[in-house]
């Protein structure tokens, strides 16, 4: 059973521009279970936002995120908006939801 459980994560390289410069990460996971699109940890969010003087917003009514087993674990209190490069193709005015997570990045189903 071993042999079937575990192994590498499904992990990309991953560009976000704004403002003329890039930001590049190689530790994004692309998670088939995550049901929303883009998903950023705050230390990476905090390097968006110095590096890239990228767009951060907090107008919004909270909403509250959970993890696999479906219990709540974090409100959500701000997201970034920015111009994506991913495998060459050009995104403008994505929405990255800021949360706290072990991936500098994480990609949901609306990726595959």
């Amino acid at each position: 059973l071993n042999s079937y459980l575990g192994g590498e994560a499904l992990l990309a390289h991953y560009t976000i521009a704004s403002n003329g410069k890039s930001l590049s990460t190689t530790d994004v996971l692309i998670d088939s279970g995550a049901n929303g699109n883009i998903f950023v940890s705050k230390t990476f969010a905090n390097k968006l936002i110095e590096d890239l003087r990228i767009e951060q917003l907090r107008r919004f009514e909270p909403h509250a995120v959970g993890g696999y087993d479906g219990q709540y674990s974090e409100i959500i209190q701000r997201y970034l908006r920015g111009t994506l490069q991913v495998q060459n193709r050009i995104l403008p005015g994505e929405v990255i939801i800021v949360v706290n997570l072990g991936y500098d990045l994480i990609l949901g189903k609306y990726w595959l």
